[in-house]
């Protein structure tokens, strides 16, 4: 109907505004990958929208910040390293300030 339609094309809209938005930043921020990706929260029912930042420090190593700009609560960090060829050591930070590694093995076929 006409509500979808309207919901579609808002969607649409935002996701361009949020691409270019995140193609300046990133050049400006210096960093790899820089992701923003607005979306409609089940909760409040209110636009949020989640920032993603990817930084390479070295070939073998890339850290992962991620944010929910709604919620100071909502931070997100990754560390990872490539060990060996299709071998990486993740360590990871959870929102509630909790922390877990594993090893994960990438095999392709």
């Amino acid at each position: 109907g006409e509500t979808s339609a309207g919901a579609l094309a808002t969607s649409f809209l935002s996701d361009q505004i949020a691409g270019t938005v995140a193609r300046r930043a990133r050049t400006l921020l210096d960093v790899d990958q820089l992701r923003l990706d607005p979306y409609l929260s089940s909760e409040t029912n209110t636009p949020a929208a989640r920032v993603t930042v990817v930084k390479r420090i070295s070939q073998d190593w890339t850290v992962t910040y991620s944010t929910n700009l709604a919620s100071n609560r909502d931070d997100l960090v990754k560390s990872r390293w490539r060990v060996a060829p299709g071998v990486f050591f993740e360590v990871n930070r959870e929102s509630d300030g909790s922390f877990w590694a594993e090893v994960k093995w990438q095999r392709r076929y």
